[in-house]
């Protein structure tokens, strides 16, 4: 998958036979169900018009570009990546312009952005999308020009869970809540994982970090490795460096799920519940020569933990 970060590097791909597209736009915060199926939907259409299906979306929330609001979206950016290629989707247009770029009427926007550097044939949108300045522009007024307009538009309809409507909004109220268990439905995925700190074998303590030995449910797994993790101790949230495997530096073979969590005043957690969500994979799991030679690789995997996270909150 093809990945932009600004509109002045869009190209087509190589292997376009046609100079088209079949466009899906959205945040895609948490893709949860209806996002799904807004990508999937796009995947088909290209399909059958034998053009590459994208995406169109922006690494930071406009909410924080327009409005200095800070808001994270439920994914990292690298998430959303990983998903989109994994619904086969060809290219993606994952933006970092500028307030000004907010500033197009809808009417700039079809014309400057859609047509005449995306070429889009087709348009796959949700009944509540919005777009150009003060988002002016919704489906109601694509469907009011439809006659002008060089594409036609697929709009999906909102989806309901519990008779009410699936919606980023809703999975963010649900993590406020902590009502992990809801969040998990509407997403229609594990996202995240809860389980019970359970005394350990201190080794992490031992080497300088750590840990909470946790105790995940039987369907609840991770493949082994060291991961970035954001944590939640009650309405306490914190980031955390999570390793999954058997300590092989010490040849021990008992598999075990242990987070460090940063900026966390030491106390006695056993028999509390962790619930921690993952934000990605830092590497593998690996047998070291020395017991200094894996502490200072945890202390670099630290640190790319606290570099992702200074990222993210630009």
């Amino acid at each position: 998958m093809k990945i932009f970060t600004h509109l002045k590097d869009f190209t087509f791909l190589p292997h376009s036979s046609q100079k088209k597209t079949v466009l899906a736009i959205g945040n895609f915060d948490g893709i949860h169900q209806g996002h799904h199926l807004i990508l999937q939907t796009a995947v088909q259409m290209a399909k059958e018009l034998e053009i590459p299906a994208g995406i169109f979306t922006f690494r930071t929330h406009p909410k924080t570009l327009l409005y200095g609001k800070k808001m994270e979206f439920i994914l990292t950016p690298e998430q959303r990546l990983s998903y989109f290629e994994a619904q086969g989707i060809d290219f993606c247009l994952m933006l970092e312009e500028s307030k000004r770029f907010f500033e197009k009427t809808p009417d700039q926007f079809i014309q400057e952005v859609l047509c005449n550097l995306l070429h889009v044939q087709m348009l796959v949108v949700g009944e509540n999308f919005r777009f150009g300045f003060q988002a002016k522009g919704s489906v109601g007024y694509l469907k009011k020009i439809k006659k002008l307009l060089d594409f036609e538009v697929k709009v999906i309809p909102m989806l309901k869970s519990c008779f009410e409507v699936v919606s980023s909004s809703r999975i963010r109220k649900s993590i406020e809540n902590l009502d992990f268990e809801d969040a998990n439905l509407l997403l229609n995925r594990i996202e995240f994982l809860t389980g019970m700190v359970i005394p350990g074998n201190t080794l992490g303590t031992k080497l300088g970090f750590p840990t909470a030995n946790v105790q995940l449910p039987k369907e609840q797994t991770v493949p082994n490795g060291v991961y970035a993790v954001r944590c939640w101790l009650g309405i306490q949230q914190f980031q955390g460096l999570m390793n999954v495997g058997t300590s092989p530096t010490f040849g021990e073979n008992k598999l075990r799920c242990e987070i460090h969590l940063l900026n966390f005043e030491k106390r006695n957690l056993y028999q509390e519940k962790i619930t921690f969500q993952i934000l990605n994979k830092i590497r593998d799991e690996k047998k070291f020569s020395s017991k200094e030679e894996l502490i200072q690789q945890i202390r670099q995997d630290i640190e790319n933990v606290k570099k992702k996270e200074r990222k993210e909150e630009k």
